[in-house]
C-alpha cells in the first residue's frame, strides 16, 4: 500500500474557522492536504510527479504553518480538478466573498445615486 503523503495530518486543524483579512484570506489546509494525499495514492504517483515546484512549496507551508491562502486553495484544486467548495462547503464562499462585499463602492455610482440620475 503507497504512502500517503500526508497521513499524519491533524484532522482538527480542518475544523478551524478561517481568519477574515480582506487582503489575504485563509483556509485550514487539512481538508487539501488529506485530498492531495489520496489523490496521490489513488494514482501511485509522488507529489513531485503529481506537483510542481512551487505548488509543493505552497502545500509543505500549508502542512507547517495549519492554513493556506485562498489563492493556493484554488490552485492547488484547480490541478486537481477539483472546485475548492468541494472541499470547504460553505467556508469557502465566506473567504472568497469576504473581501468583495467589503469593497466600497464605486465613486461614479455614488456620484449617480446622490445626484439623482445620469452626471
Amino acid at each position: 500500500m503507497p504512502h500517503e503523503p500526508f497521513g499524519n495530518v491533524d484532522r482538527a486543524a480542518g475544523a478551524r474557522p478561517f481568519r477574515r483579512s480582506p487582503n489575504q484570506q485563509r483556509l485550514p489546509a487539512g481538508p487539501l492536504l488529506s485530498a492531495v494525499g489520496s489523490y496521490a495514492t489513488r494514482r501511485q504517483l509522488s507529489l513531485e510527479l503529481l506537483l510542481d515546484q512551487a505548488a509543493r512549496r505552497s502545500l509543505y507551508r500549508g502542512h507547517q504553518s495549519g492554513d493556506l491562502t485562498l489563492n493556493a486553495v484554488e490552485n492547488l484544486c484547480e490541478r486537481l480538478g477539483l472546485h475548492p467548495r468541494e472541499l470547504y462547503g460553505d467556508a469557502y464562499d465566506r473567504a472568497a466573498f469576504t473581501y468583495v462585499a467589503r469593497r466600497p463602492e464605486p465613486t461614479r455610482l455614488r456620484e449617480r445615486s446622490r445626484s439623482g440620475g445620469e452626471r
